[in-house]
């Protein structure tokens, strides 16, 4: 218990809470049940990422990664290079990748880079990202795009 002057100048008790005053089991206890609770929310989390890794193979194509430099492939040449291996690698790969971002929405002649256009380009690119989620042959991910 500890005193506390009021506003009068009298003295007022105050009383801790038997909540706040943890014997040292409890503690022992609350500690473990915390652990617990990071262990599942992590292996949540673990799960989670591996289920979005398995509905959708590629990240975002944001219109910001067509003018940005980086170490790591950003999402639309991952994709690009799932198309080329899709037609067949090659020159009938990147004919099939052609038609396919050509279906997709990307009106430009090839030698028109994707940052000088990049919200059409990423906006292409999804659009792809989200037909390549189930895994079609080159003719399915064709009729996916045409009903898209």
């Amino acid at each position: 218990m500890g005193y506390l002057a009021g506003d009068d100048g009298h003295l007022a008790s105050l009383f801790v809470s038997d909540f706040l005053l943890f014997p040292k089991q409890n503690t022992k206890k609350m500690k473990e049940e915390n652990a617990l609770a990071d262990a599942v929310g992590a292996s949540s989390n673990a799960f989670l990422i591996c289920l979005s890794e398995l509905i959708m193979p590629f990240d975002e194509v944001f219109p910001t990664h067509f003018n940005t430099l980086s170490r790591n492939p950003f999402p639309h040449v991952l994709i690009e290079q799932a198309l080329l291996q899709l037609g067949g690698g090659s020159i009938e790969g990147s004919k099939f990748a052609k038609q396919v971002l050509t279906a997709a929405g990307w009106r430009h002649a090839s030698v028109v880079s994707y940052g000088k256009y990049p919200e059409e380009a990423a906006t292409a690119f999804n659009k792809v990202r989200l037909v390549l989620v189930d895994d079609p042959n080159a003719e399915q991910l064709m009729q996916r795009l045409a009903a898209a």
